[in-house]
């Protein structure tokens, strides 16, 4: 998937976005690149490439579906294809790119087990929403 006007354009199997231009094809690489330049940028003026999904804008939308695809890189399962590569995650590792942002880090039964330590160590399960480690999965849980 490659993003063009706000709008999703699919991916040939030659690796090229369709309907990229009218009545013809652009190159996902180039793409690729065009957007990496952009989250170079956001990076420089923010210090930081976590763009804000919520902003609805073409970098926003690039950022989640490289998420996405790494997700599928990553499921082991058959039929997931992903456009992203290793040198495109290497790319994006250099930057400082989080492909699991926050909460997203540790596992269910991880986040899991370390709330049954709070709980010993605290005498109950009142995380703070702001605690750095549960506070966004026990609001998710809540």
């Amino acid at each position: 998937v490659g993003f063009e006007g706000g709008r999703t354009k699919f991916v040939g199997g030659d690796g090229s976005i369709e309907g990229g231009s009218v009545g013809g094809v652009v190159d996902f690489d180039a793409k690729w690149d065009l957007m990496f330049g952009q989250l170079q940028d956001y990076k420089n003026e923010n210090g930081h490439c976590n763009v804000p999904t919520s902003a609805g804008t073409d970098l926003s939308n690039w950022v989640a579906a490289q998420r996405r695809m790494y997700g599928k890189l990553i499921s082991g399962k058959p039929g997931k294809r992903s456009f992203l590569d290793a040198s495109k995650m290497q790319r994006l590792t250099d930057l400082g790119f989080q492909f699991r942002p926050r909460g997203s880090y540790y596992s269910w039964e991880e986040q899991m087990v370390e709330l049954v330590k709070y709980k010993e160590e605290n005498g109950d399960c009142k995380i703070p929403v702001n605690h750095e480690r549960l506070g966004s999965f026990v609001k998710l849980v809540r």
